[in-house]
Order: structure tokens, then sequence, then C-alpha cells
């Protein structure tokens, strides 16, 4: 089921350029005490004792499966589906942090939980807000965990994503501050993140090619904002989303 941890990128995925400065592992930072200490072994405490089956509970029912528990409230009262990948990935980030395996575990036990839920097209039921979420913690639990099916899982969820996922990719404006757009698609813009993540740890090309779809300055070379059609990777075509006087860029995010 799991592979042993390894802190380098998938064997022949090749990072271009020379690397100058490379990031801690969670197991490689040991808190000293004091506040921020304390903190994390309130966050543990708190991470640990939600029941699963209330996490799991809006799942279970829309798969027209029993569902015990009590359920979320507030922005979960139907479903955790808002904060579903995110309750795993900090969970899995913080056993692997703190060395909690427990934690590990249980972020675990709450993916194989919500595996029992989605179907064989890969399916989440989720917009694209939440499913950003779910790729994160799918990609932290094969990542910091070691779990080959949570990777088989993306894999799944990810075709099925990019078989239907709304394309419009509306620039947020004043009216419409998240990019929602007509497909429910709010915060297109962070699709990529987790997206290149999952490739350059698990080396799949269906993830790098998903996430070239949301890239700012992909959009803005498919909205004719640029003259030259040719590759946006090609010298020169590269857009600099930093740079808001550049006008490929205002037309990216609406703006004049």
């Amino acid at each position: 089921m799991a592979r042993t941890f390894c802190g380098e990128l998938t064997p022949g995925v090749t990072p271009r350029g020379k690397t100058v400065l490379k990031a801690f592992e969670y197991q490689d930072v040991r808190l000293l005490p004091g506040m921020l200490l304390t903190q994390v072994g309130q966050a543990r405490q708190l991470y640990s004792s939600i029941s699963n089956d209330d996490i799991l509970k809006g799942f279970r029912h829309e798969a027209g499966q029993l569902a015990p528990g009590d359920g979320m409230k507030g922005w979960c009262k139907s479903t955790s589906a808002v904060i579903f990948g995110q309750l795993i990935s900090g969970m899995v980030r913080l056993g692997r942090a703190t060395d909690d395996g427990a934690l590990i575990e249980k972020a675990n036990a709450l993916f194989e939980g919500w595996l029992e839920t989605l179907p064989p097209d890969g399916n989440a039921r989720m917009r694209a807000y939440d499913w950003d979420k779910l790729v994160c913690g799918l990609v932290d639990l094969g990542r910091y965990s070691g779990s080959d099916r949570a990777v088989a899982a993306l894999r799944r969820t990810v075709a099925w994503a990019s078989r239907t996922f709304d394309r419009s990719r509306q620039p947020a404006d004043g009216h419409d501050f998240w990019g929602a757009g007509p497909g429910d698609t709010p915060e297109w813009y962070t699709l990529s993140e987790n997206l290149y993540r999952a490739y350059l740890f698990f080396g799949d090309p269906l993830f790098k090619e998903f996430a070239d779809t949301w890239r700012i300055d992909a959009v803005a070379v498919e909205s004719n904002s640029l003259d030259d059609k040719s590759d946006v990777d090609e010298p020169g075509n590269r857009i600099d989303i930093g740079d808001l006087r550049d006008p490929r860029v205002k037309v990216a995010f609406g703006r004049k």
C-alpha cells in the first residue's frame, strides 16, 4: 500500500536550472518550548479529537451510504468538502512535523472513508474551489505518508475534473471578485499550484497538462492578448503576472 518516504523529487523529473535554495522538509524542523510549540500541541489535540464519522457524514450521505455521526456545522453543515482536503493535508503535514504517527493514520483513515464514496469515474462531487483543496490533501498523503492509493485516487479525480470542469476562466472583477464565472469555478487561478506539485512529486504528465490549463499567462494567450500564438514558454512570450503595467496582464485580469 505504501512506499518509503523520500525527500527528493520523483526519479525522472529533473528541475530546470540550478537549485540555489531548498526548503526544509516537515520532519527536519523542531520547535523549541514556547508559544508556537504550545499552539502546535493544541492543534494536534483538536485535529485528533474530530470524529471521522462527523467529517465523512456528508460524503456518505451523497453516495447513498449509511452515514453515522453528527455531521459538522457552519460551512460544513451539509458536507465537509470545502475543507476536507485541508483537513487531511494539515493532519499529515503536522503528523510528519511532530512525528505523530497516529495523526497520519487518522488522515489516511479519513482518505479511505472518503475513497469508499468516490465513484469509478472519479466524480468527487465538488466545485473547483473545494476540489483544489482535495488535490492538496491527496498530494500530501502521497508525498508525506507514502500512500500509493491516494496518488491513484488523485489520477482518477484529475481525469474527471479535466473532462468536466468549465474552462471559461472568468477574470475576477468588481462584480465577480473571485472569477466564478458561468461554471462555478471560483478562484480557478489557484488550481495550477497543487497540480504542479503532483507532477513534480509523482511524474504523471496528466497533472502538468491540467495545471497548464489554469495558468493566467495561458489564459492571456487564449484570449488573443498576444499577437504571437506560439507556445507561451517560448522566450519573449512569458508574462510576468506581477507586472500590472503589462497590457497582457491587464487583459488576463479583466483590467483596462
